[in-house]
């Protein structure tokens, strides 16, 4: 029995003690409440607000911790005069702590991570990283950060997409790598999924396939958004080299990320829904899987029900090398993968964070659309 993976509800309102907070942090960004400036007092607050003194008193603690007022034994608080630009960039990722000596391929987000702090460094700038769980605690009323990369395993969190509407009305500056719905009116550097699947298929026809399935899998509670950006590329690909048009599936695993997931629970059940298509009459001879590590886990299913002699060509479209696949399990990969170049993409959206920043951007919200670096194969070369 497979546990299903935590579902997470979107966040509670925000209490009157984060309203005050984001009211009297707002006056201060904007200068209202002006460097080296008294606050006015608890009691002033309160009469102004309508709130109890603690709750006043709590907003101000709030502020206290950031830093953004200070206060001397006896004194009265005020707006901290020593106070700079913090000069941070954060990113906002489901992987809590990426590592790059896990990686053989640099197509995980992680790799995205990891090429936002480098390029970030190289500019002077602190990086800082959260967990959508931990920012959602209080809707990022206790972020301090002048920007904030977006990544797609950030909206892996249910109540992520409502984080993101509460940091873009404190006019935090955001870029994201997806096309999320939730990132409509968001600077984004977008991986072009179409123009990766396009490519994937034209190589798997290289190698003599004429009927490719897509056999994608998502999160449960993941948006598609790239699943429909695939589909376009798979298809254009298909009418273009007249292969067959095949319908395309979909499963739900539950992660196969996790580390306690059971690999043969989940590869029979994979298995058991592909069998009477790999025995029917026109089978198919290859398959778009979503990533490497779950081409893997295909891979294992059918050698370990006796189908290894009909297995097609295996594509995952994401690089991810052997990342999460058991020790036990034989070393394979897929024939083919897309390298998004998440690096790349990393750099350019620390290059647009910083143009927003600067004031250079037109209000309106920007959008490039990144091709993949390359299709490669099993060994790591072009294909």
């Amino acid at each position: 029995m497979i546990d299903a993976p935590t579902v997470w509800r979107p966040r509670r309102a925000p209490t009157c003690r984060e309203d005050l907070a984001i009211a009297l942090r707002e006056a201060i960004q904007s200068g209202e409440l002006a460097s080296g400036s008294a606050l006015p007092g608890e009691r002033e607050l309160s009469e102004a607000s309508g709130l109890a003194r603690g709750t006043v008193r709590s907003a101000l603690d709030v502020l206290l911790v950031e830093g953004m007022i200070t206060c001397s034994h006896g004194r009265r608080r005020t707006v901290s005069s020593s106070r700079v630009s913090t000069k941070t960039l954060a990113v906002l990722a489901n992987d809590s702590n990426p590592r790059p000596d896990l990686w053989l391929w640099p197509g995980l987000d992680a790799w995205l991570q990891l090429g936002f702090a480098q390029n970030v460094f190289a500019r002077g700038w602190h990086v800082l990283t959260l967990h959508p769980e931990s920012v959602l605690a209080d809707g990022g009323v206790g972020l301090q950060a002048n920007g904030i990369l977006l990544s797609t395993t950030a909206f892996d969190v249910v109540g992520a997409a409502g984080l993101v509407a509460s940091l873009r009305s404190r006019g935090l500056a955001m870029v994201g790598v997806s096309d999320d719905p939730a990132l409509a009116h968001t600077d984004r550097v977008v991986h072009d999924h179409a123009a990766g699947c396009a490519a994937l298929v034209r190589a798997l026809a290289a190698r003599g396939a004429r009927r490719i399935l897509p056999w994608w899998g998502r999160r449960a509670h993941h948006d598609p958004w790239w699943l429909a950006a695939r589909e376009r590329g798979w298809r254009s690909a298909c009418a273009e080299l007249g292969l067959a048009m095949m319908t395309p599936r979909m499963r739900n695993n539950p992660l196969i990320e996790d580390q306690d997931a059971d690999w043969d629970a989940l590869a029979q059940a994979e298995v058991a829904e592909l069998r009477p298509i790999i025995e029917g009459r026109d089978p198919p001879d290859a398959l778009l899987m979503v990533n490497d590590l779950r081409a893997h886990l295909l891979a294992h299913g059918l050698r370990s029900a006796g189908l290894g002699g009909r297995m097609p060509l295996l594509a995952g479209y994401d690089a991810c090398g052997r990342f999460g696949v058991p020790a036990g399990l034989p070393d394979w990969r897929p024939v083919l993968t897309v390298d998004r170049g998440n690096e790349r993409i990393a750099g350019l959206a620390v290059d647009l964070l910083l143009e927003r920043l600067s004031g250079t951007l037109p209000s309106t919200a920007q959008r490039h659309l990144i091709p993949p670096i390359a299709v490669r194969d099993a060994d790591g070369n072009p294909a």
